[in-house]
Parts: structure tokens; C-alpha cells; sequence
């Protein structure tokens, strides 16, 4: 939590209630604080010269009165989230309520020093600083691809991205943009995106399973998102349900995600393909290009007897997992999003199915939802990190849980 003093904090509690309210007028904000008008004046005419609210339209008061509503300045105030995978780097800019203003995806050629990775991604950045510096930038937030240091100053290494390794990242675009950057991780970041703007708002506990490239978790207990001593917590995907020889990159055997994870299914696929086990696939994708998800997605449709097999092998193994976090955690929600998302309700339906099964018979059954915000969460939740830190918000968490109707709308 940030001290703040006295005079801070009045105005940060005028500009959270603006924001938390989403329309309200001076009056409102009189009777929702102890501060006589004058002060709420005085505040307000700052924050309407910093162009960080603005004046919206009027609410009827009776006896001829319209009061002029205030709302956050949406449209100014803006964060850009920026997500790395091995394969490219994803752009956004976000706005304080999580609209996106631009996306951009920049492809990573195999076998890319990382150096020339890192000046593409500042010169990116630049160049979308130029294009909105007539907002307000509030920083620039980062999903590293790698393990973080303590303090999530720099990347340690990746497993998955080779070469990444004592990547400084955060001073490096510090140094040439001159604006303030946050680095994080994935497992935190996604959570933080579902909780502010996606399906986890107004939850307190949530668990956001990754189903793509790899399988991954992000979780928020008692309305906090979970990082671990490490920023690491989260690795489901290591979660060991095999008993048999097959290594995983992290140096185990039998971890979940060797198994059930898009490399893993297709791999599986184009193995029994090889063999000669009949398939409607080998009419979809006759082996001139890669399979894809979108492919199996087709084969399933076609009630394919291989690829419903397989598939609902692998969920079977992610709902066994899926189990043990909700009989640890006791989630409200259970949030879906990656790639594996587009294999559709013979896949996920599985997953709830499993996980059902072997959840606690007296434990009270999540909500099962597929994120609204899917490849955009990354980005979006380390854009959030500015919003949050703009905003004060660990100082005034109990606004949140306000009724979302503004006073004046209630008279």
C-alpha cells in the first residue's frame, strides 16, 4: 500500500470514486465523502486541467436542477501491454477501462539474436509512443516469456525461448524510451486482465487455465492475484500425472503438460495418421502444410473417432488436474483461454467433466467460462499494472464492493 498524505488522498478518493462510479456529479461526491463543496470544487477543477476527468452530460435533481456528471477521461489516460512468446510480440494500447485503441502482433524469424528482438520491440514501442503522445502514457507494461528475478527487474532465463537469458529488458526500455516500465509474468498477468476487465470481475477467487502451446494457471485468492515467492506460482502444467518415462523440458518425467498440450496432441495425431489409423483428417490437411488446431477442431465436428479419442484423452488428464487446484483453492470460477480453447465444447466440457468427478463430492462446484479477452489478457494485465499504480488502488480496494449506480442516478 502507498502512503499517501492527507492531501493526497483526498484526491485520490475524488478520482477512484469518478472512476468506480463511472458517472457522478460534485453533490454525489459531497455526500459520498465528509468534504464540504469547496473542497470537492477545488479537486475537481485539478483533475479537469490534467485532462484526467471530464465533464459528461447532466442528471436531472428536481426543481429545475441538472447537475453535470464526471466520468474518467477514458479516452486519455492509457497503458501499452506488451506480450513476448518465442514466436512474436504481441502490442496493445489499452485504455484505463480496458478498451483497446491499437494491436499490433510482430512475427519473431527462428533463430533471432536476441538483441536484434529487443531493438525491434524499442523501435515498436517508439513508434506507437509517436502515435499517441497526444494521450497520456502512463508506462509501459511487459509479459516476459522467462523466469523473473525476485524483484522482477530482469528475465533469468527462459525454457521455451532460446538464448533468453539475463535479458534486461526493463532497463533497456526504460533507458530508450524514458518512459516508466513493469515487467511481470504471465501466470500473474492473466488473472489481473479477468479481474479488471474480463470474466473474473466483482470475483475474489478465480483460477484462469492456459490450454495452448503449453498448460498454465493464473488464480486470485481472497481478491488477490497470487505470484509466489518467485512470481512463478501456477506451473499446473508440471503438475505429474504420468507414471511413465517421458521427459519433460523442465527435467521430470510425466509432467501433464508433455501430454496433453497442443505440441503433445498433435504429435499424437500425425503419429497415428503414420500408422495408418483412419481418419477424416488425411481428406482435411493432406500433409503439404502443418496441422492445426483449427484442422482437429474440423475432425471433431465430423465426430472423427481418432481425434475425439485423443482429445478427450488429454482433457480427461487436464480435468485430473484441474481437480486438485479447485479441492486447494475452492474457486468460484474457472476461466478458459489459449489456442486449445477453439477445440470447442467436446474438449472443455470434458475438462469440467473430469475435474467434476474428482473434485470433492461436498465442495461447491465453479462456474466454468471461456475468457472474453483470450490472447489479449497477457498485454492487457500488464497494462493494468499502470492503471493500478495511477489510480492508488491497494489504498482504496473497498470502493470496489460501492454499488456500481452513481448518487445522482439513484435520487
Amino acid at each position: 500500500m502507498t502512503f499517501l498524505n492527507y492531501q493526497d488522498y483526498k484526491r485520490y478518493l475524488i478520482l477512484n470514486l469518478i472512476y468506480h462510479s463511472g458517472a457522478i456529479s460534485r453533490t454525489g461526491l459531497t455526500q459520498m465523502t465528509d468534504y464540504i463543496p469547496a473542497v470537492i470544487s477545488n479537486i475537481v477543477k485539478d483533475l479537469l486541467d490534467e485532462k484526467l476527468i471530464v465533464e459528461t452530460g447532466s442528471v436531472y435533481a428536481g426543481q429545475g436542477r441538472r447537475r453535470t456528471l464526471l466520468e474518467i477521461n477514458n479516452s486519455h489516460i492509457c497503458a501499452i501491454g506488451v506480450s513476448i512468446s518465442s514466436e512474436s510480440v504481441y502490442y496493445i494500447v489499452s485504455t484505463i477501462r480496458g478498451d483497446l485503441l491499437r494491436s499490433c502482433e510482430q512475427a519473431i524469424p527462428q533463430d533471432c539474436p536476441i538483441d536484434e528482438i529487443i531493438a525491434k520491440i524499442v523501435k515498436t514501442l517508439k513508434a506507437l509512443l509517436e502515435e499517441f503522445g497526444d494521450h497520456r502514457i502512463l508506462g509501459i507494461g511487459i509479459c516476459d516469456p522467462g523466469i523473473l528475478d525476485a524483484n522482477e527487474e530482469y528475465s533469468i532465463q527462459s525454457v521455451r525461448f532460446r538464448g533468453w537469458k539475463d535479458v534486461h529488458l526493463k532497463a533497456i526500455v526504460e533507458r530508450e524510451t524514458g518512459v516508466s516500465v513493469r515487467v511481470s509474468s504471465r501466470h500473474a498477468l492473466v488473472a489481473l486482465a479477468e479481474q479488471n476487465f474480463g470474466a473474473a470481475q466483482n470475483m475474489r477467487d478465480f483460477v484462469c487455465l492456459e490450454l495452448s502451446m503449453g498448460i498454465g494457471m493464473s488464480f486470485a485468492c481472497n481478491g488477490a492475484v497470487v505470484k509466489g515467492h518467485s512470481a512463478m506460482a501456477g506451473e499446473i502444467g508440471h503438475t505429474r500425472v504420468h507414471t511413465n518415462d517421458r521427459m519433460c523440458y523442465c527435467g521430470n518425467a510425466g509432467c501433464m503438460e508433455q501430454s496433453t498440450a497442443w505440441p503433445s496432441l498433435k504429435e499424437r495425431i500425425m503419429e497415428a495418421q503414420a500408422h495408418g489409423v483412419h481418419t477424416c483428417l488425411n481428406s482435411i490437411c493432406d500433409g503439404s502444410r502443418e496441422l492445426t488446431i483449427a484442422d482437429v477442431r474440423c475432425a471433431l465436428d465430423r465426430g472423427d473417432r481418432l481425434c475425439t479419442r485423443l482429445v478427450l484423452e488429454s482433457a480427461a488428464l487436464i480435468g485430473l488436474a484441474l481437480a486438485n487446484v479447485i479441492n486447494l483453492l475452492n474457486p468460484e470460477c474457472v476461466i478458459f483461454y489459449g489456442d486449445m480453447v477453439q477445440l470447442g465444447d467436446v474438449f472443455l466440457e470434458e475438462i469440467q467433466r473430469a475435474a467434476d468427478r474428482q473434485t470433492v463430492p461436498f465442495l461447491a462446484r465453479p462456474v466454468y467460462k471461456v475468457s472474453p479477452l483470450m490472447e489479449n489478457a497477457p498485454p492487457i494485465g500488464a497494462a493494468t499494472l499502470f492503471f493500478h499504480e495511477f489510480l492508488k488502488s491497494e489504498n482504496f480496494q473497498w470502493l470496489s464492493e460501492l454499488p456500481t449506480e452513481a448518487v445522482d442516478s439513484r435520487e
